[in-house]
């Protein structure tokens, strides 16, 4: 098959009519035309395929500048991590947090309900002390 079938087309119809191997002057001005769009939209795909590489390039460099950012932050959490390893995570300190704020909540009702207790026993007492006084004085 040729690569140019469209002017093999018209010089095969030229032939036909037994006219020189010639091409008529609208086919090569609409080749020409052609040609010339296919041009300019090469020219539009060459400067936006410039434009994608620019940004290309520029993305690739804000990332390797965000690479070098994340280096020392990566290092730290690993460090952290090493550090750490034998801790709690969050979640175990809520949890922590949880069980010691109910153990400070019982700690403290212990305590109210003793010195409730103890006001008894002081109540008690001064009952004992009373009723001795009067069983004294009978």
């Amino acid at each position: 098959m040729s690569d140019t079938p469209r002017t093999d087309a018209a010089v095969k119809q030229l032939l036909q009519v037994s006219r020189p191997e010639r091409v008529s002057v609208d086919f090569a001005r609409e080749l020409e035309r052609e040609l010339i769009q296919l041009d300019q939209q090469y020219d539009e795909l060459a400067d936006n395929y410039r434009e994608v590489n620019a940004r290309c390039n520029a993305y690739e460099l804000k990332v390797g500048l965000l690479k070098n950012e994340l280096a020392p932050l990566e290092a730290e959490n690993a460090e952290l991590r090493r550090t750490h390893q034998g801790g709690q995570t969050a979640i175990e300190c809520a949890e922590l947090a949880a069980q010691n704020h109910a153990l400070r909540k019982q700690l403290s009702e212990t305590i109210e309900q003793r010195k409730s207790y103890f006001q008894e026993i002081q109540n008690l007492r001064e009952e004992i002390s009373r009723l001795r006084w009067q069983q004294r004085v009978s």
